[in-house]
């Protein structure tokens, strides 16, 4: 999986998660490394509106399937 496409799958779900508060995310960060042994893309949203607390978001994705295997926010 390429790193736009990490990236793709990060946006789309921020805005799932934000649908109702209509926020706008952009890519902040994006790093690759590792957890428990897979390969993943770890990719930072912020919240461009900055209208809450919660302005940023840490998306860790297997780089080989696709799948978000965590999301942390603050």
């Amino acid at each position: 999986m390429s790193e736009e496409e990490a990236k793709q799958i990060a946006l789309t779900r921020a805005e799932e998660i934000d649908k109702s508060l209509s926020r706008t995310y952009i890519v902040h960060e994006v790093s690759k490394g590792s957890e428990s042994s897979k390969p993943v893309w770890m990719i930072n949203l912020i919240n461009v509106d900055k209208t809450s607390v919660s302005s940023s978001l840490w998306f860790y994705i297997d780089a080989k399937t696709g799948k978000i295997l965590m999301v942390n926010g603050y």
